[in-house]
């Protein structure tokens, strides 16, 4: 019997252990001691040419605890994973031959290179860690930063598919809306726009929709973003740490028939913002810049304050529209304890434009904002805690009762 020393951290699902006296007939003990034995197994998931497959390595072994929280481990059966000298290969496992990994340099499939613990003894070696990687995809390697930031910094949404329905509001609303540094154009005038991408190189395919509030920063001409309801996880994610945008995962629809378009988000079992058009005329084409204004920012652990101060982040948009119409426009907020949008009153809806094409964007930070003065607008990312905690449906039944006007279709005089 051959004894070392394993951390008792190691990462592996340990079964309890219980006392099992040995017999000679069984190939895991062939002693007549009574043992205290348990199963270590990790799991891995290898993927290679777009299959998956799954890996599953027990060991079995004898083990004690001393003092200083590490366990004994006792090489007490034959049939446990040896490493074979100078091979670098697994022998059988239980009757079971285990398939070498490649290690290979990845080319059109993901590969692994295996990392092992031995336990050197004067009369062998085990292997206590067989399925652990080196390569671990928690942590990236530097070609792989390289290439994440390369996305960052330009990224790519193709194939998009958008209508935009504009619209009037009040300049009260405009001038509570926008936090400071913000300030209001002559015009009060915000858009709601639904669309679908039909690819991007940071999050695949998705759907999406936002409400913005024509904004302006110095010289600089812009839309700040209410909300932005997204149909995907991965589209929330990265739109949340990347450019502090307000995303929320949500139903989004996204259809067209002949000259009609229409869409809208749902959350909540509300459909919050509902937009439709009928195209009759052209639009403008070809390339074209815009700017949409977010603030990125992170609670603090307290719950007081922030971590640091908030920053202005503006996102520059690099569109090339190949197909642009336009025409008349319907919109309808429905009211939402954790989205109310309804609040935002709508004085005459303006025009609707459908329009197909690629979306390039890039950010930078305009500048940092006063915590104080940015605190009042800094829930509006997140849900109505209270309304969630109360775990009730009497909001969203009220939700759906129209009030002055607001749940209702409001057209293009």
């Amino acid at each position: 019997t051959a004894s070392a020393i394993m951390p008792a951290c190691e990462n592996q699902k340990i079964w309890p252990a219980r006392r099992t006296p040995a017999r000679e007939s069984s190939p895991r003990c062939p002693t007549n001691a009574v043992s205290t034995s348990c199963t270590i197994e990790k799991l891995t998931c290898c993927t290679t040419t777009g299959q998956a497959s799954r890996m599953t390595e027990r060991m079995r072994c004898s083990s004690s605890i001393v003092p200083g929280g590490a366990a004994i481990v006792s090489a007490a059966s034959a049939d446990m994973l040896r490493l074979e000298p100078g091979t670098g290969t697994y022998a059988s496992h239980y009757g079971k031959q285990v398939s070498a990994i490649d290690t290979g340099t990845r080319a059109h499939f993901t590969t692994f290179v295996r990392k092992t613990q031995r336990l050197d003894t004067q009369d062998a070696s085990f292997i206590m860690n067989p399925i652990q990687e080196e390569y671990l995809r928690f942590v990236k390697t530097l070609e792989e930063i390289r290439r994440i930031q390369k996305t960052f910094s330009r990224c790519h949404f193709l194939g998009t598919q958008n209508l935009t329905v504009v619209f009037e509001t009040t300049p009260e609303t405009v001038r509570q809306l926008l936090p400071p540094p913000l300030e209001p154009t002559p015009e009060p005038l915000g858009s709601a726009w639904v669309a679908q991408i039909g690819n991007s190189n940071c999050v695949g395919p998705f759907l999406g929709a936002a409400l913005y509030i024509k904004a302006r920063y110095k010289d600089i001409i812009g839309n700040y973003c209410v909300t932005m309801p997204v149909s995907t996880s991965e589209a929330v994610v990265f739109g949340r740490e990347l450019y502090g945008e307000p995303k929320k995962l949500a139903k989004i629809i996204f259809e067209q028939q002949d000259e009609h378009v229409w869409g809208y988000a749902e959350r909540n079992e509300i459909r919050l913002i509902s937009l439709r058009g009928r195209m009759t005329g052209a639009a403008a084409t070809g390339r074209r810049e815009s700017s949409t204004f977010h603030f990125k920012f992170t609670p603090r652990v307290d719950g007081v304050g922030f971590d640091s101060p908030p920053r202005l982040i503006h996102v520059t948009s690099d569109t090339n529209t190949r197909v642009g119409r336009r025409g008349r426009g319907e919109l309808v907020f429905r009211d939402s304890p954790h989205d109310p949008v309804a609040d935002i009153p709508v004085r005459q809806v303006i025009e609707a434009v459908y329009t197909e094409g690629d979306v390039y964007t890039s950010a930078q930070v305009l500048c940092e904002v006063d915590p104080e003065q940015f605190l009042p607008y800094a829930f509006s990312k997140m849900d109505a805690v209270d309304v969630v905690a109360e775990g009730t449906l009497l909001h969203a039944q009220a939700a759906r009762k129209t009030r002055q006007g607001k749940g209702q279709w409001r057209t293009a005089s």
